[in-house]
């Protein structure tokens, strides 16, 4: 188990910038990671708060309107979006497996590596329930009487 090395960067650029060419760089910093020492026990934690994958943002927005149609008898309508702006473009998360793992290069791109963003699965479906779903809507209709 790798246990991080105290006050160096886990990230080599930000994951947010947008300046990031996955098929030519990684994004995790090997040299914050390093081999617990032998005989001396864990001191690593499961979760760092810094630590973090790609901001992924997405707004959903609805519509609602309700109509009397008679005395106790109501329509009611409404509308619901969900990732409007279809923001759904982005790189998959960066491998994590061992620091060790040199980068590896196929006709002069990227293909793998700690800290390799996957360029070749833009993630953009609901497969991963961490990442946004493509834009859709639903429309309601509900009578009460």
């Amino acid at each position: 188990r790798q246990v991080r090395v105290p006050g160096v960067p886990l990230y080599l650029k930000s994951l947010n910038c947008g300046c990031i060419d996955p098929t030519q760089e990684t994004v995790l910093n090997p040299a914050a990671w390093q081999d617990q020492a032998p005989g001396v026990s864990g001191s690593n934690i499961a979760y760092y708060n810094d630590f973090r994958g790609q901001r992924r943002p997405v707004i959903s927005g609805g519509l609602g309107k309700e109509f009397r149609i008679r005395e106790k008898v109501t329509m009611s309508l409404r509308a619901e979006f969900f990732n409007l702006l279809n923001q759904n473009l982005s790189l998959a998360n960066p491998s994590t497996g061992s620091p060790a793992t040199p980068p590896t290069l196929s006709n002069g791109l990227l293909t793998g590596g700690f800290g390799f963003m996957n360029y070749l699965g833009i993630a953009s479906n609901s497969v991963n329930s961490s990442l946004p779903t493509p834009r859709s809507g639903q429309l309601v209709a509900r009578i009460e009487f």
